[in-house]
């Protein structure tokens, strides 16, 4: 057990939320005039241009001296190139800029296998996502590279490559998001279990729309059981791996601890010898409650 004295807890849905909040409140501490010409943030990653190192080292110092806790770390342009989220940002010989998708070297080129047991929507939803992410960060000049690479990706993890093609396009105004003109959208959740899911899914969406016609119904499929298992729940005497609370009425103590053990046999190591023989002798004393 452990108290959360300064930041928020690794996994917090508030923390993206507060580390915004945080930093864009030490960032209006600063005057605008000791900004740089060009200075872009995303929660806690920021992204600047500069004249010079000296100058992006000030402006760091700057940032660091608000608070105790926030420390930043830089880093500069490799080679006319510099990674800013999966953006790669490149400056061309001529002047200027261009962008393209970036990958960390650790990148395997392992995704989502087309014969993965999961419905075939989720599969073509993968390429959407990706062709649309290129679509949106590559520059003209970078997107032909970065279709051809999709290209290569997904057959290489087994796509067909009908299915690729149809969705890897080479125009780029020919991809636009679907949108939906439904007034209401209700969101199904069922097991997936085979093609029998989908099966389902068409029938489920036929119905409704015949009956609604302004309703769209999302069906989300889930691997997880849509029923929890009913089992009995054991008593707490008999549950392990736990931090437990016992009252002692021998020596009018409580003991706060962790164990592996059954709680029952953890009692029963603090309960002095002569107590148990006297139980084994059939005489049963009061040792305490025991609360987890």
């Amino acid at each position: 057990m452990y108290r959360q004295i300064d930041g928020v807890a690794m996994g917090s849905p508030l923390g993206p939320v507060l580390a915004n909040i945080f930093v864009g409140y030490c960032e209006s501490l600063i005057p605008a005039c000791d900004f740089p010409p060009m200075y872009r943030r995303f929660v806690d990653d920021s992204f600047a241009f500069f004249v010079n190192v000296d100058r992006a080292l000030e402006f760091k110092s700057k940032l660091d001296s608000l608070h105790p806790s926030l420390k930043f770390t830089y880093e500069s342009e490799s080679f006319g190139c510099l990674p800013f989220l999966d953006v790669l940002v490149e400056r061309k010989i001529g002047g200027g800029f261009c962008t393209s998708v970036y990958r960390k070297p650790t990148f395997t080129g392992m995704c989502l296998q087309w014969d993965a047991y999961c419905p075939q929507k989720y599969k073509v939803g993968l390429i959407r996502c990706l062709v649309n992410r290129a679509v949106r960060i590559c520059s003209e000049e970078k997107l032909l590279t970065e279709f051809e690479f999709l290209e290569e990706l997904f057959t290489s993890n087994g796509y067909p490559s009908s299915i690729v093609e149809k969705f890897v396009t080479k125009d780029p105004s020919s991809i636009s998001s679907v949108e939906s003109n439904s007034e209401c959208r209700a969101v199904l959740r069922l097991p997936f279990a085979g093609p029998g899911s989908v099966k389902v899914e068409r029938q489920v969406k036929s119905v409704v729309s015949r009956a609604f016609a302004d309703v769209q119904v999302v069906v989300v499929f889930s691997s997880r059981r849509a029923f929890a298992m009913m089992k009995d729940v054991l008593p707490t005497h008999l549950t392990s791996k736990l931090i437990y609370s016992f009252e002692c009425r021998q020596c009018v103590s409580r003991y706060v601890g962790r164990t592996l053990q059954h709680l029952n046999a953890r009692i029963r190591q603090h309960v002095p010898l002569h107590l148990l023989s006297a139980e084994a002798r059939g005489t049963r004393p009061r040792r305490g409650r025991p609360r987890s």
